[in-house]
C-alpha cells in the first residue's frame, strides 16, 4: 500500500509498505509456547517442552543475524497514516 502526505515545506511524500504482509508474523512468536504446551499434551513427548527454548535461544536470533537492521524507516509525514491502518 503506499502512503501519500504533504511534508512541513510543502511537498509530496510517498511512502511504499513493503513489509506490510509480514505483519502477521507478530502472532507467531506469542503462540510458540502454548502450541508447544499443546503438542506436548497431545503426544506425551517431552521434547516438545523444548520448542520455545530453541525457537526463542536459536532460531529468532539466526534470524536477526540473517536480516540484520531494518534502515527502511516510514518518513514521519506517514506515520499517522500508518497507525490508521486497520490492517
Amino acid at each position: 500500500m503506499i502512503f501519500i502526505a504533504v511534508s512541513k515545506d510543502g511537498g509530496k511524500v510517498t511512502y511504499h509498505d513493503t513489509k506490510r504482509h509480514l505483519w502477521w508474523a507478530s502472532v507467531l512468536s506469542p503462540s510458540v509456547p502454548g502450541l508447544s504446551a499443546l503438542m506436548l499434551a497431545w503426544s506425551g513427548q517431552p521434547l516438545w517442552s523444548l520448542v520455545p527454548l530453541a525457537f526463542y535461544y536459536l532460531v529468532v536470533p539466526i534470524l536477526d543475524v540473517a536480516f540484520g537492521e531494518d534502515t527502511n524507516n516510514p518518513p514521519e509525514e506517514v506515520v499517522e497514516q500508518l497507525s490508521d491502518d486497520s490492517y
